[in-house]
């Protein structure tokens, strides 16, 4: 079952609440965000957490299917338990790994980096724009 086969199965209930649930969230999170006035520091970053928790929950528990039990096998009997994608094995213990690896600083330079580098792109971006209206003036 791909991803949007997921996505347009049925919810469970407790999963349709818990969607729900987490679309109200980052809704809450989003107004408090956008306010026009200015609110304290910590009141924008727990608004910013909640929009990102609630949009996380909806999502997830949007692609949670519903299939029947199927008959139980023996544990000793060949294919009991079906065998996952070593494929996504072995991507889920390489992102752990590395994930373990990173250090605080090497994260906060990526930040940095990548901050500079949309800067840099949307600047250049927007000087060729208006270079090239002038241009077929």
């Amino acid at each position: 079952m791909n991803l949007i086969q997921r996505i347009q199965a049925p919810t469970p209930k407790a999963y349709k609440q818990v969607r729900n649930t987490g679309m109200g969230l980052a809704a809450i999170g989003a107004a408090i965000l956008g306010a026009p006035v200015a609110l304290p520091a910590l009141v924008v970053k727990a608004a910013g957490y909640l929009a990102v928790a609630g949009s996380v929950a909806s999502a997830i528990s949007q692609t949670v299917t519903y299939e029947k039990p199927q008959k139980r096998r023996c544990a000793m009997e060949p294919n009991a338990y079906p065998n996952p994608s070593p494929k996504l094995g072995a991507l889920g213990g390489t992102l752990l790994v590395i994930a373990l690896h990173i250090t605080r600083e090497e994260l906060l330079k990526t930040v940095v980096l990548a901050a500079i580098g949309a800067t840099v792109s949307f600047a250049v971006s927007f000087l060729l724009q208006r270079l090239l209206r002038k241009k077929k003036r």
